[in-house]
């Protein structure tokens, strides 16, 4: 099968989007470093694209013995959370509202400690379904010496803008939920076309009723209007 795109298009929250990721490969990463430390948090900006709620993806941190002597990690991380509301400690969605220890489970310091390598990432909505535009900044203490930190080039990190200009295309998929994401892509199509036969017909109905009530209402009024004029008469 062809390598899938993101589906940003399939709407969040919806049965179709419930893919089972069992890799976390297709994840956004937020810090990817080895040696010793521990991190502590992160800020995450998002630019949705899909106008509804752009979160769901679970969170998955890959620490030391998590990961293979190819560098590849195994399955499950040591940390697999249910979402990034959850993560942020925010469920709910996020409102507009920022106090000095909100998402800290403990205000002194949450740590998650590492003696060889640490691997924070998040799922990009349900199995990587989403197409948005996230940026982050992670906060972590390292031993020296440390692998030298690194970031893409400014022409991969400059945001979208403005947000009324088209989607740019996704990047192709080639992750291992990529055949079940065009399964749930078919299921979804699906089910809008019958979703919207389904609303053609109720539109159908109602029109025939509305006109139904408005020839009923039209004999009511003129039967009250000769009613009224056989009495004005007498």
């Amino acid at each position: 099968m062809e390598p899938q795109q993101p589906l940003p298009d399939i709407q969040t929250n919806s049965p179709e989007v419930n893919i089972v990721d069992l890799t976390g490969e297709d994840n956004y990463v937020i810090l990817d470093t080895e040696g010793k430390g521990h991190y502590v948090g992160c800020n995450l900006s998002v630019h949705h694209r899909q106008g509804s709620w752009w979160g769901e993806g679970n969170d998955m941190i890959w620490i030391d013995d998590d990961f293979l002597p190819d560098g590849s990690t195994s399955w499950p991380p040591s940390l697999h959370g249910t979402g990034t509301e959850d993560y942020f400690n925010h469920a709910w969605g996020m409102q507009k509202n920022a106090y000095l220890y909100h998402g800290a489970i403990l205000h002194e310091a949450d740590p998650i400690r590492f003696e060889e390598r640490i691997k924070v990432s998040i799922e990009h909505g349900h199995g990587n379904h989403l197409a948005d535009d996230w940026a982050s900044t992670a906060y972590w203490y390292q031993t020296l010496p440390s692998p030298k930190a690194t970031i893409l080039p400014l022409e991969q990190r400059l945001p979208v803008r403005p947000a009324g200009q088209p989607m740019p295309v996704p990047a192709a998929r080639s992750g291992a939920v990529a055949e079940e994401i065009a399964v749930m892509r078919e299921q979804y199509q699906a089910r809008f076309e019958r979703h919207m036969d389904r609303l053609a017909e109720r539109t159908r109905q109602r029109g025939e009723r509305s006109l139904q009530e408005s020839e009923a209402n039209i004999k009511q009024a003129a039967a009250v209007r000769r009613r009224y004029d056989e009495r004005t008469n007498l």
